[in-house]
């Protein structure tokens, strides 16, 4: 069961609140937002693309996501345009306004002023999902991940971004 007093949830189902004694629960209604992450175009940003859901981390005391951004590249054929999807991260703290900080990691168009998670030159061993592991006692291995298109190797880190892929038989 998981226990919305001590790991911080964006929903909640019947699951989790039947469970619990002393709760009141109270229905809000709705307000629209749109959509809460949206592509940045001054950066060449096309789409988004989630793939992994955002993580509450307790000991940042925000909202963690990876994400996949489309960016426009240069066409390598009779397309007027073509685009690459690059591994992206944001914070928040209300799950609602996110923070697309520089992280400072790749080189993306002659700069590394980018928000780029994972190295664009990664191929096919790209992150497709990644969950952080609240229950993990060894820090090292504190996130996990799904790496390529194909393969489906299994990878663990201490922070989401600095990857060791595991010696185990793909998925």
């Amino acid at each position: 069961m998981i226990n919305p007093d001590i790991h911080k949830q964006l929903f909640l189902d019947d699951h989790a609140v039947e469970e619990m004694f002393g709760v009141i629960r109270t229905l809000h209604k709705p307000e629209k937002h749109g959509p809460v992450i949206k592509p940045d175009s001054s950066q060449g940003q096309r789409s988004l693309q989630s793939r992994s859901v955002p993580q509450w981390n307790t000991d940042k005391g925000m909202w963690e996501w990876w994400y996949w951004t489309g960016y426009k590249v240069p066409p390598r054929g009779p397309r007027k345009y073509e685009s690459i999807d690059l591994m992206t991260y944001a914070t928040s703290v209300d799950g609602i306004e996110w923070e697309k900080s520089s992280l400072g990691l790749f080189d993306w168009n002659g700069s590394k002023d980018n928000h780029i998670a994972y190295d664009p030159e990664g191929g096919d061993r790209a992150i497709y999902h990644i969950i952080r592991d609240e229950g993990e006692a060894n820090p090292e291995r504190l996130y996990k991940a799904l790496f390529g298109a194909n393969d489906r190797g299994l990878g663990v880190s201490p922070d989401g971004f600095d990857w060791t892929m595991l010696d185990v038989p793909p998925i």
